[in-house]
């Protein structure tokens, strides 16, 4: 018997072996397992307003969805939107009506959180999304949720290849004040990025500082990064068969002066690099957007760049070319 209930902390094996066991299979014939287990629930925790869900068949987890509902700017106003993400199921029990299960409690969960709208991030090259997108239920979830025409980048940077010197400090309390800025002389442009705030950005630091907090956010200069060391693996089979593994760390907040800042942005991100290699990390996560402040600088570092398709039911402001769109790893 199939039913939805909230995740405890106690369910991570269960969401470990769910996540290994429904791989994401792409386009090229490859199949992708992102394995985070428990660090999911430490994502939640780092989110705020965020929930995981688990489906159970007699007893069994089966499949799993996560939402958040966080605040957001769109076209100069300011949103509170639904976030919905990592979602699992099993291939025995995928087309078995679960996708209608979970919506009816996230939407629950978004009325409660007072949301007035919601979007989602899709690969295009996911097979698995695109035969979605092709069935009856998919086809009336991007009518209402189209796509927008500009697409943030992941940037994935090598750390034993860019590991540069030791460089910056660790932030307190006392910078607060400073990385907001720098954050927002980065960002300000950007759709779906909310100006931030002294107020806002300890909170964002204090929920759950094991995993992130001010030590984990570095300034050097005119510039500040904040590194989340979620250690998420990815194991990819390649068509042919060919096994590769990687394990990520996340940029969950980056600033810089866009005159000043550039060299010490590279700087920062090169000495975490060298941080992260030594704690046995092989790649650094972090998104940029066309027109960005630190777009060339991440872009003259990557060794792999992903678009992805931002899908909404706010309307892409007409200016979005100009302005970029901004993406909080935190949500993704």
């Amino acid at each position: 018997m199939l039913r939805i209930r909230d995740a405890i902390r106690a369910d991570a094996g269960a969401i470990a072996r769910l996540e290994h066991e429904s791989a994401l299979v792409r386009d090229d014939g490859s199949r992708v397992r992102l394995l985070r287990g428990a660090s999911l629930f430490d994502q939640l925790e780092l989110m705020g307003d965020a929930r995981l869900f688990v489906a159970e068949d007699d007893g069994a987890v089966v499949a799993c969805e996560a939402a958040s509902v966080h605040d957001v700017r769109v076209g100069g106003a300011a949103r509170r939107l639904l976030y919905r993400h990592h979602v699992r199921v099993l291939p025995g029990h995928r087309r078995r009506g679960l996708n209608a299960a979970f919506s009816e409690r996230v939407l629950d969960f978004a009325r409660a959180a007072r949301a007035d709208g919601g979007y989602v991030y899709v690969d295009p090259h996911n097979a698995l999304v695109r035969e979605w997108q092709s069935s009856p239920s998919g086809a009336r979830t991007w009518r209402s949720a189209p796509a927008w025409s500009v697409a943030p980048v992941r940037a994935l940077l090598r750390c034993d290849a860019l590991a540069g010197q030791v460089a910056g400090r660790p932030a307190s309390t006392a910078d607060a004040g400073r990385i907001a800025a720098l954050v927002n002389a980065c960002h300000a442009r950007e759709e779906m990025f909310l100006p931030c705030d002294q107020t806002r950005l300890s909170r964002r630091l204090g929920r759950f500082p094991a995993a992130y907090g001010w030590k984990d956010v570095w300034i050097d200069g005119d510039a500040a990064v904040g590194v989340w060391n979620a250690r998420e693996r990815c194991l990819r089979e390649a068509a042919d068969g060919a096994l590769s593994e990687s394990t990520r760390a996340f940029v969950l907040d980056y600033g810089l002066d866009p005159q000043r800042g550039l060299a010490d942005f590279e700087r920062l991100l090169r000495a975490w690099c060298r941080h992260l290699a030594g704690e046995g990390v092989t790649h650094l996560s972090i998104f940029t957007s066309p027109g960005s402040p630190g777009e060339a600088v991440i872009r003259g570092l990557v060794e792999s760049t992903a678009e992805l398709r931002l899908h909404s039911s706010v309307a892409e402001p007409a200016d979005v070319a100009g302005r970029g769109v901004f993406v909080d790893h935190l949500h993704f």
